[in-house]
């Protein structure tokens, strides 16, 4: 077993220790993104610019606060704009699987969707 000294630390660290940790580098790391130019449909944040990602790398396309990317965001938009999914009283039943954490957040809450 070959671990980091970091990988130490994190590991032998209480929970509330790497949480504050991991909240701390999150905005640290959003520092250099700060502005009003964009903004996230889902997460409703505002950068100057997007962040980098994907293989090949593809500028302005991940949100830093809820690294989503531009199929996210587009799938955000078309269920609020095209799909009556947030507006219906009757209940529903949805199936999303693997859903990322910010879409798992938004569909636990509303009453309606099952």
């Amino acid at each position: 077993m070959n671990m980091t000294i970091k990988q130490t630390i994190l590991k032998f660290s209480p929970n509330f220790v790497v949480r504050e940790y991991l909240k701390f580098k999150s905005r640290w790391r959003m520092r250099g993104y700060e502005g009003y130019d964009v903004e996230c449909p889902v997460c409703e944040s505002t950068f100057r610019i997007f962040a980098s990602a994907g293989n090949p790398l593809r500028e302005n396309a991940k949100c830093m606060k809820c690294d989503l990317a531009e199929r996210g965001r587009l799938m955000w938009l078309y269920m609020n704009k095209k799909t009556d999914l947030f507006k219906c009283n009757s209940k529903i039943k949805l199936l999303h699987f693997a859903p990322e954490k910010i879409f798992y957040e938004k569909f636990s809450n509303p009453q309606h969707i099952e």
